[in-house]
């Protein structure tokens, strides 16, 4: 109708879409997938991950400018944990090159849990935590 209410429902959507996305990007919820390319330190690498708890997948490529051989690290992992991950890549290996996006389904997630801190599925619908 008026050009007011075209522009009052893109800033008002525009508005919430940002807000989301700020909202999301402090409660750190979902799952991520994690890849990594490195050339060098490989080994140091994927060690460092797996005493953190990261499970990790690893593929042998070639890329880059000169096609050289390189590593490419898989891992899935909870959003909280990015901070984790990316201190612990550029702590071992500066040079890697790292990205991630989000998964949307997943049957796992790539991290190693304290199995015994675990609740059935029954404590978590039926039991009571401390301090809540």
């Amino acid at each position: 109708d008026s050009v007011v209410n075209y522009v009052a429902y893109a800033g008002g959507f525009a508005t919430g879409t940002y807000v989301g996305m700020m909202i999301e990007g402090k409660l750190k919820v979902g799952t991520i997938i994690v890849r990594i390319i490195t050339r060098n330190k490989f080994q140091v690498l994927t060690e460092a991950l797996k005493a953190s708890g990261f499970t990790i997948t690893t593929l042998d490529a070639k890329g880059g400018v000169d096609v050289e051989p390189v590593k490419i690290i898989f891992t899935v992992l909870k959003r909280k944990r990015w901070n984790e991950i990316v201190t612990l890549i550029e702590a071992n290996d500066p040079q890697a090159f790292y990205s991630s996006e989000d998964v949307k389904f997943s049957n796992s997630v790539g991290e190693i849990d304290n199995l015994s801190s675990r609740r059935s599925p029954v404590n978590r619908l039926l039991g009571v935590r401390k301090g809540i």
